[in-house]
Formats: structure tokens, sequence, C-alpha cells
């Protein structure tokens, strides 16, 4: 089946999205250029294709049962929003769209779907990089909710908040096991979603090993994902998920001592496709959720033991003062972007916390071991820290070593010998120093990241503080965890600073580029202009000659305005934007602007009136005050076309007032702040050219100019932009007549 689009399909073919059209047997009846280009498919090939085979055959399922749903009975589920689904290219290859769907009748009154199609390969590339600082700030307020409870119940629900609210899920639930079965003890849901019944049925459900997604993820232990629950053949709460709305799903156990001892449950209103990255970053956090329950069950032996012996109270106290250390270390890890200074910041936090000392060992982007932190607990031994710094390096074979330690387990030496000293020192300095800052106990742990070496984080204690314990290795290894973390953050973000970086460095020299043939072209044209008007040629014919160069010479200065925005936006970006003062008498620069607008005023069959004060003058950028009038100007004569268009100047308080009125469509009051940002519109891109940058580089200028700008807009009748300029004096005259 082909659908007949008339004058429809040049425009559809213009579009930047794609466009699919199909029929009631769910067969592609069109495809637009960008369709074809998207999916690899000629147009040819791709009209007739039943439309699974532009989706992961995983989505067939889901996809036909949704479509035939709808066919039969016209249910629209996704109708007139758009989703996030999986496509598929011609040559099998994956990738991710935004679809949006809508209907319209065909012919013989068939309902045929049109599909939208935008590629996200972008958007899914800025979101990594923001998915890395919402996981992080997820996995540390979890950890600290875990670290600061002291019981699993008072920890579950503000775990369940912090990852619904920090990931965008909805409902939540936490299920420990209890014999043979798993039992929800604490659930969640986000302000936007009503799922009590959903929540109660939970609550009164027990779950098997292997039923459901919570009892799958127990089973395995290993997270568990649902593209729909509703379809689910094994998820016993469908009915009350169905009634709720909820679709996607995933759950991940949360490991202690080996086995599963809880399982977090998340849920979104719409089908989702399997997140991978997600799933990679809560098997880690079941984890650590697990050693941090572990802590906290030898935290509640030790206040137990507590009445038995001093030794056990100390070694609470102990553990009390790792865990506010993991706290606060977290927080610490989560507040900055530049990942030196924060390694600074944990090694003084280390000391005197944890270690009488702490050394960290990182690898830059080049690969080479640095060492980016020394602290030390006293003040009187800063001499010796300087020296250690200053002199010697990190020991390579060492580090090396430490680098290469299988899985990142810390490195426990519970006692430090001098001959240890002696043996891992550079030589007799080296010995001199160490034995000064003193080192009977070390631990050592390597920061792990993605599989490869990130660093080494060493804690020291001296003589007179309890030797290194197990629990202060496994202290380190948390830490080193949530540092090499920081690092992996920081460095995601600086490379997404540079992307742009060059983003800005492409429009300044793209702007740049463009200007030069323009000036050429604008000059060619208006020397074509003086040459028709001097040439003695056949009068029709030097005429219509003369109207096209004028057309041509209209569209140069359009385009050079174009360009001139882009390079606005390029210099305002970089921060280099500077201003030229001069006296400037404002009357007769607007009239010199207006001269400019006649043929444009003319074209759009305006009306220009000029309701002028004379004697207003003060110390502008001609040029700078120039293009905001300018783009008062063009906005009016845009959305004014076919009305009168007034401009009127006054001085009011030591102020002079410019103002710009046009009797067109008006901007609804919703708007009225929106329109100022860049690239931002009040009406849709399809009905007014332009880039949406005027306003934008109206407020960028004015703010420059130390001038206020405002918008009184009322839908129909007409908007007024109005401009309000110190009236600073002129430049005093000098006895030579210069100023």
């Amino acid at each position: 089946m082909t659908v007949a689009l008339g004058e429809s399909q040049p425009l559809l073919d213009a579009l930047a999205d794609g466009v699919i059209i199909t029929g009631r047997a769910g067969r592609v009846a069109y495809a637009n250029r960008a369709a074809e280009k998207l999916f690899a498919w000629g147009r040819g090939e791709l009209v007739g294709q039943p439309l699974t085979v532009l989706m992961p055959p995983r989505m067939h399922p889901l996809h036909q049962s949704g479509f035939n749903r709808y066919m039969a009975t016209g249910e629209q589920r996704i109708m007139g929003r758009p989703v996030r689904v999986a496509a598929q290219r011609k040559d099998g290859g994956e990738f991710e769209v935004e679809l949006t769907l809508s209907t319209f009748p065909g012919p013989a009154n068939e309902k045929l779907v049109v599909a939208a199609i935008r590629d996200l390969g972008d958007r899914i590339a800025l979101e990594r990089s923001a998915a890395v600082q919402t996981r992080l700030a997820a996995h540390n307020a979890v950890i600290a909710a875990f670290v600061a409870a002291n019981t699993v119940e008072d920890a579950a629900g503000e775990a369940l908040r912090a990852i619904g609210e920090n990931l965008r899920w909805v409902v939540g639930n936490f299920w420990v096991r209890s014999g043979d079965e798993l039992r929800c003890i604490a659930s969640w849901q986000a302000a936007e979603v009503d799922a009590s019944r959903f929540i109660a049925r939970s609550t009164e459900t027990g779950l098997r090993e292997g039923e459901g997604l919570p009892g799958r993820a127990w089973r395995d232990r290993h997270p568990a994902w649902s593209e729909d629950v509703v379809l689910e053949g094994n998820f016993p709460r469908a009915p009350f998920a169905r009634e709720a709305g909820l679709h996607g799903a995933f759950a991940f156990p949360v490991i202690v001592e080996g086995s599963t001892y809880a399982v977090f449950e998340f849920f979104r209103v719409s089908p989702q496709v399997v997140d991978e990255e997600l799933l990679g970053a809560v098997t880690a956090l079941g984890a650590q959720v697990g050693q941090s329950i572990e802590r906290m069950r030898a935290q509640a032996r030790q206040r137990e033991a507590m009445v038995l012996a001093d030794a056990a109270r100390l070694e609470a106290e102990r553990a009390e003062s790792r865990a506010r250390f993991l706290a606060e270390a977290s927080a610490v890890l989560s507040s900055s972007l530049d990942y030196e200074q924060t390694l600074r910041r944990v090694a003084e936090l280390a000391v005197p916390a944890v270690a009488d000392w702490c050394t960290v060992v990182a690898v830059d982007e080049r690969g080479v071991l640095r060492r980016v932190a020394v602290a030390h607990r006293d003040p009187a031994k800063a001499d010796l820290v300087r020296e250690y710094q200053a002199h010697f390096p990190p020991a390579l074979h060492r580090a090396g070593s430490l680098l290469s330690a299988a899985a990142g387990k810390p490195i426990l030496q519970a006692v430090v010998s001098d001959a240890d000293l002696a043996a891992a020192a550079q030589g007799p300095e080296h010995l001199r120093i160490l034995r000064g800052m003193g080192c009977s106990s070390c631990v050592m742990v390597p920061m792990i990241l993605r599989g490869e070496p990130a660093g080494v984080i060493s804690l020291m204690n001296g003589p007179g503080r309890p030797p290194f314990d197990d629990g202060d290795a496994r202290l380190a290894g948390d830490l080193a965890q949530r540092a090499a973390m920081a690092v992996e953050n920081a460095r995601l973000y600086r490379k997404a600073q540079d992307a742009v970086r060059l983003r800005d460095d492409f429009l300044s020299v793209a702007s740049h580029e463009l200007r030069t043939p323009l000036t050429s072209l604008s000059l060619q044209v208006a020397m074509l202009i003086r040459m028709l008007a001097r040439a003695d040629a056949n009068p029709p014919t030097a005429h219509a000659v003369r109207e096209k160069a004028a057309i041509l010479d209209r569209q140069v200065r359009r385009l050079k305005k174009l360009v001139d925005h882009l390079l606005d936006v390029s210099r305002a970006s970089a921060g280099v934007l500077h201003l030229e003062l001069e006296d400037v008498d404002l009357a007769a620069l607007i009239r010199e602007i207006a001269a400019t607008f006649e043929e444009d005023v003319a074209a759009a069959g305006c009306q220009l009136k000029l309701d002028l004060q004379e004697g207003i003058a003060g110390r502008w950028d001609r040029l700078r005050l120039a293009q905001v009038i300018s783009n008062f100007l063009t906005n009016a004569v845009k959305y004014g076309a076919g009305g009168v268009v007034a401009i009127r100047t006054r001085a009011e308080g030591g102020k002079a007032v410019v103002a710009v009125r046009d009797h067109g469509i008006g901007i609804a009051e919703q708007d009225l702040d929106r329109i100022f940002g860049r690239f931002e519109r009040a009406v849709p891109a399809g009905h007014y050219a332009g880039l949406g940058l005027g306003l934008w580089i109206v407020r960028v200028l004015t703010d420059a100019m130390g001038a206020k700008v405002a918008v009184h807009s009322e839908p129909g009748k007409g908007s007024t932009f109005s401009l309000e300029l110190e009236m600073a004096p002129a430049a005093p005259a000098l006895p030579d007549g210069s100023s």
C-alpha cells in the first residue's frame, strides 16, 4: 500500500525528523527522506515492508499487541506524546529514537498511523554525562542513609526516595527475605502518581524465590529487568500495576555474606528498554548496601557487647567513626568536579579521623603516576611533608604492584618495622623523612575504575596509635571506590566542557568565514544596483534586472544578519563582547535605522510611524544600540505584518526610553520571559523564519550596556518592546576641539 501525499511530500521530505506512515495491515505506506537516511533503507525497499523491520526482534510482540489493540479498539496509550524506544537499521544496528504517533483518515476512511521519529544519539551522549552525576548522587545518598541509620527499616524509605527522585522512577518497594519468601517492608511513590492500591498489594504479598521481578533478582543474585510488567507472564501483581499505570520496571538484590538479603524494586509509567549502564551501577550499589548492612549488623553486635567489656565498646566507637568518615567523604567527593582538589580534601579528611597521615597517588589522563596529596596530623612535620612531596616521587615498582592487585583489594600491613621502612626507602634521606613522619602500621588500596587502575590511597599510623585492622582495610576499600567514581565523574565533566568549548569555537570560526564571501557578494550587489541606475538600457529590462538585484540585496542583508547573530552567540559565550562608546543622537540614529527598513516595511504591507523627541543624546555603543533597535523593528515588521509599526522616544527622569509597538499577533503571558532565551520562540518554527536568537542577543547587549529591556503584549492586539538607557553626559570638548 502507498499513500498519495501530493503537495505535502516535498514538505515532509524537507523535515529533519523521519516520518513513516502505516495502514491497518501494519505495513509501511510512506517514508520521507529523513526516514530513509535514519534507517538506511531505500524508500522503494521500505514501502510495503512490515513496520517490525524497523525495530529489534525483542520489540516485535510488544509492538504487535499494541498495534492490534489500537486498530481493533481505538485505545490509545502512547498516541500524541513522545516516547523513547529502540529502533533497528537495515544492517541490524540498534539505536534509540524518540517516537511520536498520531493518526489521520486515509483513503476509504482507512485509519492511518503517522510516526515522527527523532534520532537521540547526541542527546544520549549528553544524558550519559548527566546520568553519571545523578547516579553518583543517588549512590551516595543511599549509602549515607544506610550508614546513618540504626536499622534496615530506618534506611530503606530514605534509600527508595533517593533512588526514585534522582533516577526518575515513580514507585519503589524494598523487599527483605523472611524465611522462604520475600516481604515488602518499605515503599515510596512520587507525588505525580497514585499507586496506593499497588503498594498495599505489594505489602500483603509474599514472593517465593523466582516469583515475580523481586523473586527473579533473589534467585539470580543479579538485577532483573522488565520492559512492561503488565505483559509479564511471571508477575502476580500485574492487574494492580495496570490499574496504577505502571509498566517498565527493574529490581536488584542486596547481597550480604554471599546471598540475597533484600531486593530493591522500581517502576515507571511507560515501557522501558533495558539500560545496561543502570544495571551495572545498581549491581555495585547492591553490593555496597550489603556491606553497609553488614556494618550495621556488626555495630548492633558491638552495641550489645558494650555492656560486657570496654574492648567491645571501643571497637564499636571505631566502627562508628569509620561510618561517619565514609559519610563525610561521600559528601566531599560529590561536592566538586575538580578531581585533584577532591582527592586532596579526602586526604585532609582522613587525617586525623582514621590515620596519622595519608598520601594519594593518581594516574593522570596520560597514564602517568603522580602524587596529588599528602596530609599529616602534626603541623610541626610540615617541612618533612614538603620535602617528601618535592623530592621523592611515587616509587613506580611499589605503586605498580598495588595498581595490579586483583580486584582492587586493600593491602593491610598491621605492623611496619624499621626494617620494612629501610627496605621501602629510596635512599638515606627518604628513610630519614619516613622515620620522622612515623609509620608503624599501613593500609594501601588501589582505586579501580572500570577494571583499570586510577591510583592508590595509603593510610599510615605512627607509634602510639592502634594498628590498622580488617575494618580499617574495608574502610579504605570503600573510600577508594568512592574516590574512583569521583575521578570518573570529573573526567566526564571535563570532556563535556571541552565539547562545549569546541562547539563555541566552531560557531566563531564559521561566522567569521561566512562573513568574508557575504561582504564580497554585498559589494557586488551594490555595484550592480549603481551600474543599473547609470546605464542607458532598455527601460523594461533595466527595471526587471533592478528588481532582481533588489531582491538579491535583501536576501544578502538577511543572511548577513543571521551570520551576525551567530557571531554574537559565539562572542557572548566566550565572554568577549566589548563596547565602543561614542556620542549618539538617538533620534538621528533611529531615522537612519528606519531608512534601512523601508523596503522590508513596504514588503510586509506595514506603515512605519516615528514619534521622536529631539535632543536625546548619550554616550552609548552606536553599533550595538542600533542592533537592539533593529531587532525590535525586525520583530515588529515580521509579527505585525499589514499593520502600523510605531517607534517612540522620550526622556524620562534622566533616562532615554525607546518603545517599538506593533499591532500583530501578540505574545501569550506565559511566553513573555521565555522569548528572551537562546533559540526560544513563542510561535511554531514553521510559521515564521529566524533562528530564535534576536531577542536573546537583545538581552545580552542590554545587559552589557547596563540598559533595561521590557515587553508588554496581549495576544491578538500586538506587542510593545521598550529599552531604557542611562543618558550619560557627552564627553567634554578639549581645547583643540577634540573630545
